[in-house]
């Protein structure tokens, strides 16, 4: 669960990413308010869209005919269009005297800035056909014939599940867009939350913030809710991590607010261990440095897989020059010289090797070849036949202990 600052600095992150938030909390919360001073504090548009009062021509628009008779959309005014600067928007609402009239263009200028968030919140309980709608909004940033202004972000935001279900809001395929944060309840965020009231209220909150204090029912009511299904990892979540991690580089956001954003992408559990995860040498250091930085370095299984798995995907689109080819079969050496793990061993170089094979038939030779000296050298020659310079298998044949090793390994001698 995650505080008020850092659902904040969750936002702005995800913003960034290109990753659509979903908020979760109990009701009362205060989740729209927090959205609402994002924006504000970031200098960025906010539009608010319930949509479970919504029907879906609401976002999609009216239909309608262009000149040749076609049907199309004509999108609601409320979507965001862009068009304005911040420092533009602020010069027309300071240029309106009246407060009354000026609160009411402060709202109508909201979707016309160029910068901010379309809020969409009640989700859960919108009807499907809504659901639908908002779901191209989030894939896409379109929908029909509406195109969102590439300033803006979407922040989603739901109760939790309490008994009620009005569509098919948990297809996993629809949950695995989203980066699932909960915001906390009791203590851990009853300081942020007095701080708020004072600031709003003032001394008119000072007796309700001492009786809340008092018990977290006081504040919060009774009762413990849950999401209603589980955050797992996907190869989609993982390349939304990769965008958190490049997003997070240099120090700009809290270590809490990105562990926090990446368990809403991969579930707590996987989060926690990614973050554990440290491996003292990384696939880059190998290419450029050379295999020194190996040595007094000690691996466990996890890491080598995972420096294995990188080196390798570093090395795969350069298979065609010598450079890289020594590279992959130096490392190869090292790990059977150095280590236990035989079997990442021909993993990595059958994948190599196999990369960009045109057929199925042509990866079975080439995986055979790995481990078949003979088989090898007649690849050599059919490579050089056709004017080959540079190839695993070529380069392999020219390393006998390397070959015969192979060969053990996958005979089990």
């Amino acid at each position: 669960m995650a505080k008020i600052e850092t659902i904040k600095e969750a936002i702005m992150i995800c913003r960034e990413a290109g990753i659509t938030l979903m908020i979760w909390g109990r009701h009362g919360l205060g989740k729209s308010a927090i959205v609402q001073q994002t924006a504000i504090d970031n200098q960025l548009g906010i539009v608010n869209m319930r949509l479970s009062q919504l029907e879906a021509s609401d976002i999609r628009g009216m239909p309608d005919k262009d000149e040749e008779g076609r049907t199309v959309y004509r999108p609601p005014s409320e979507l965001p269009r862009g068009g304005l600067s911040w420092d533009e928007a602020q010069k027309l609402v300071t240029s309106e005297k009246d407060p009354a009239k000026q609160y009411g263009l402060v709202e109508k200028l909201q979707p016309r800035l160029n910068e901010g968030i379309l809020f969409l919140d009640e989700s859960l309980r919108a009807q499907d056909d809504v659901n639908q709608c908002s779901f191209e909004l989030v894939y896409d940033h379109k929908v029909g014939q509406y195109v969102m202004p590439p300033g803006w972000s979407i922040v989603c935001a739901n109760n939790f599940f309490e008994g009620y279900l009005t569509n098919s809001f948990t297809d996993p395929a629809f949950l695995d867009r989203f980066c699932h944060i909960i915001l906390s309840d009791g203590e851990s965020t009853a300081q942020e939350w007095a701080h708020y009231m004072i600031k709003a209220h003032g001394d008119a909150a000072s007796e309700i913030i001492e009786f809340c204090a008092m018990a977290k029912e006081n504040m919060d009511g009774r009762g413990s809710y849950e999401l209603g299904f589980d955050i797992t990892p996907s190869r989609r979540a993982w390349e939304m991590v990769a965008k958190v991690l490049g997003v997070c580089r240099g120090g700009k956001y809290g270590d809490q607010s990105k562990i926090e954003v990446i368990a809403g992408l991969v579930g707590r559990d996987m989060a926690l261990s990614f973050n554990q995860y440290k491996c003292p040498i990384k696939p880059r250091d190998i290419i450029e440095k050379g295999l020194g930085v190996m040595k007094k370095t000690k691996l466990n299984r996890n890491q080598l897989v995972g420096l294995t798995w990188g080196l390798g995907s570093h090395l795969c689109d350069h298979m065609e020059e010598k450079k890289y080819i020594g590279i992959a079969l130096d490392f190869a050496e090292w790990m059977l010289d150095n280590t236990s793990e035989k079997d990442l061993v021909t993993g990595f170089l059958s994948n190599l090797a196999t990369h960009k094979a045109s057929t199925d038939r042509v990866k079975d030779i080439k995986r055979a070849a790995l481990v078949n000296p003979k088989l090898a050298k007649f690849c050599e020659r059919a490579a050089k036949s056709v004017g080959k310079q540079n190839d695993i298998l070529m380069e392999l044949g020219k390393r006998p202990k390397l070959s015969k090793l192979m060969a053990k390994i996958v005979s089990g001698a």
